[in-house]
């Protein structure tokens, strides 16, 4: 049975340290240096690197494979 919104443990934000690494109260152990939110801005980014490159190699005659167009 899911627990109600009331019961639920409040969370708490990380606090990021001056080596970039979040730490997180209830896990010590766990250290990332992104947050979700970074993870997908990084990842939508990369997404449109690889498609300008791909276009890019496609009107140079080179790595047609690679092509999305």
């Amino acid at each position: 049975m899911p627990l109600k919104v009331s019961e639920r443990q409040p969370r708490h934000a990380p606090e990021r340290l001056a080596d970039g690494t979040l730490v997180f109260r209830d896990r010590a152990d766990f250290r990332p240096n992104l947050t979700p939110s970074e993870v997908l801005q990084v990842r939508e980014a990369m997404r449109l690197h690889d498609s300008i490159a791909s276009r890019c190699a496609c009107a140079r005659g080179g790595a047609a494979a690679v092509c999305a167009c």
